[in-house]
């Protein structure tokens, strides 16, 4: 998160993404259900930050209501060197079947990042174990955003299909921070009935062969 990327504007990929997340949380937090402003009501009114590299205890989060709260998280929180992220996902899917799914409420997890996972067997259980307490994709979905060039690209891509193939439910998506022109629209893509349909134009203009091995789960099992 130290280094300099010329995707990143030369500055830190720290200090880019902290410009990036308070776009993102700025959108997600002014976004409205409806088109007409009479009848709208915002779509999320909070949001919880987690800074996740920790080997062993869970991040605490912070609730952000204001975008204007994110440039301080970043000055409090300095970057790591290993990428960590499975202890602070489970506590905050834990957190979501204690609270949100009780009340009928769905969540985007977000996790960004520039570089692999040290724990990837472990995030791919996280989403195994997400799969069996939901009843359909729409219920919760975990991101994740690429940024800078050292990004492994196609290493991603795999385990989206990966998981894609494993599990019974799609709640895993791979996107790249800077391919996003809108977050929101990047959410509600997912929210269709087979979200893999709608896989990033990027993915389809880089990876076409790639993209091709995205089936809709109903028409592979009907092979």
């Amino acid at each position: 998160m130290v280094r300099r990327d010329s995707d990143t504007d030369n500055q830190t990929r720290y200090s880019y993404l902290q410009e990036i997340i308070e776009g993102h949380v700025f959108a997600i937090l002014s976004a409205q259900n409806k088109p007409c402003r009479r009848t709208a009501q915002k779509i999320c009114d909070r949001i919880s930050v987690y800074f996740f590299n920790r080997n062993s205890t869970p991040a605490k989060p912070t609730i952000v209501t204001d975008a204007g709260q994110i440039q301080a998280l970043f000055a409090q929180n300095s970057p790591r060197n290993n990428t960590v992220v499975s202890p602070t996902l489970q506590a905050c899917l834990d957190t979501w079947l204690e609270n949100g799914k009780l009340h009928d409420r769905g969540a985007f997890l977000l996790i960004y990042t520039d570089g692999l996972f040290n724990d990837e067997a472990q995030f791919v259980d996280c989403i195994a174990r997400a799969c069996t307490q939901i009843e359909n994709h729409k219920m919760i979905k975990v991101f994740i955003l690429g940024v800078g060039q050292d990004i492994d690209i196609e290493r991603f891509l795999e385990l989206d299909f990966d998981t894609y193939n494993r599990m019974p439910f799609d709640i895993f998506v791979f996107d790249l921070v800077n391919e996003l022109d809108d977050i929101t629209e990047l959410l509600k893509r997912q929210l269709i009935d087979l979200p893999h349909t709608a896989l990033p134009p990027w993915v389809k203009a880089r990876y076409p062969n790639f993209a091709e091995r995205f089936t809709p789960h109903h028409q592979r099992n009907c092979r």
